[in-house]
């Protein structure tokens, strides 16, 4: 009862910028590591910092798997923390991992395989530098793209959302969609007041999710769904400017926030249905099972660049939840990876019905070279090759379900 309660209090006041520093020793009541705590307690503001310290493995366990919406670092000792990082150490919302123990050469033979440990030490000055480090952007989680077992923690079943067949995340027709304005204009009125309630923007809202336009939003959308040829105004619609329907969607596809996506799903449906019966007049992608596809991916930020490659190896997977911009000019997909990137070098089937679009006849920048992929798009790394010390190819499948 009494974790029930702790468990309960830290999802309904924790907000997310609180990262919980979670501290797993059996031994953790001895006075050496109260004196340790202290010190977390005395470096870490609590506006910022919750510091979580735990001897029971099962309400550790718990605690990481009921508290996903806030990002966790992990500190435990070295043989009681192994089965709980076995277990749970790949949630997505776990920042970083960090074993203080004594043993710390024979702790670095099994621990080696994970990707999130940061650190092996026997200095506690040392984890709390790592703490300093992480807060500064030596971060495992990142945006840029999901692990298959990221989007499985967040979505119940993820094969729905996966799927583009019948009875997955998808329409069948543009009739599925109720055309009454009122009623668009009351899911932008909750989408509104949800983002507020689940404080997800800590400063103020964005523009986009502004009640004024979405609004517009609403009114914009109907009216494409009513014209002829729906398919090109939806289309259109989503490469404006204004009101930002790709914004508007993408932003929510990425937070994983199953209620939020629910919500707009009428939204992300018609778009996606849109791409899997568009026929492209422009005949730029080829009738072929091997059509080359390119994505950049700017990670200039903090070490966003390291954190990218520590995560993702061959035979990885990669999940991009919203729709993915991509380019059959390899040159010009390079010029927007900056100075520090990963360029994305996609292997797409597009012999099959749900391939790829390039929609460039119908977008409002008709001179962009943009073929997007759907929402939910997974990509399984082949290869990956040193272009130079501060760009990466990473050669991918496009898998197409």
């Amino acid at each position: 009862m009494i974790l029930q309660k702790k468990l309960r209090y830290y999802s309904t006041h924790s907000q997310t910028s609180v990262i919980n520093i979670i501290w797993y020793d059996k031994k953790i009541q001895n006075d050496e590591n109260q004196k340790y705590i202290k010190q977390l307690k005395n470096e870490f503001s609590t506006e910022k910092y919750q510091i979580l310290p735990y001897n029971n493995k099962e309400q550790t366990i718990e605690l990481i798997k009921t508290n996903i919406q806030n990002n966790l670092i992990l500190i435990t000792s070295g043989s009681a923390g192994k089965e709980i990082i076995s277990e749970k150490g790949y949630y997505f919302h776990i920042k970083g991992i960090i074993i203080f123990c004594s043993s710390v050469e024979y702790h670095r033979t099994w621990a080696k395989q994970y990707k999130k440990v940061l650190l092996i030490t026997n200095q506690f000055s040392q984890v709390i530098q790592k703490i300093k480090d992480i807060e500064c952007g030596e971060i495992y989680f990142l945006n840029f793209g999901f692990a298959y077992e990221d989007i499985a923690l967040k979505l119940k079943n993820f094969n729905y959302y996966l799927s583009t067949t019948q009875n997955s995340f998808i329409i069948q027709n543009f009739s599925d969609i109720n055309l009454n304005i009122d009623y668009h204009k009351n899911i932008m009125i909750k989408l509104h007041r949800s983002l507020k309630s689940k404080n997800i923007y800590s400063q103020r809202i964005p523009n986009h999710f502004q009640l004024e336009n979405l609004m517009q939003y609403a009114e914009k959308f109907v009216e494409a769904l009513k014209k002829s040829e729906p398919v090109k105004h939806i289309i259109h619609l989503y490469t404006a400017a204004a009101p930002y329907y790709y914004k508007i969607i993408n932003d929510i596809l990425n937070l994983l926030d199953e209620e939020l996506i629910l919500l707009i799903q009428d939204y992300i449906k018609a778009l996606r249905y849109a791409l899997l019966i568009y026929s492209d007049t422009s005949n730029r992608i080829p009738h072929t099972t091997n059509v080359k596809l390119y994505r950049d991916l700017c990670l200039a930020k903090a070490n966003s660049f390291q954190e990218f490659l520590k995560k993702f190896n061959v035979n990885d997977k990669i999940v991009f939840p919203a729709f993915l911009s991509t380019s059959l000019n390899q040159n010009a997909a390079r010029i927007f990876a900056g100075e520090k990137g990963v360029l994305l070098d996609i292997s797409a089937d597009c012999t099959k019905s749900n391939k790829p679009k390039s929609i460039g006849v119908d977008s409002q920048f008709t001179n962009e070279d943009e073929v997007l992929l759907n929402c939910f798009s997974l990509l399984t790394v082949k290869k990956i090759t040193k272009i130079k010390d501060d760009l990466i190819s990473y050669e991918c499948k496009l898998e197409l379900y």
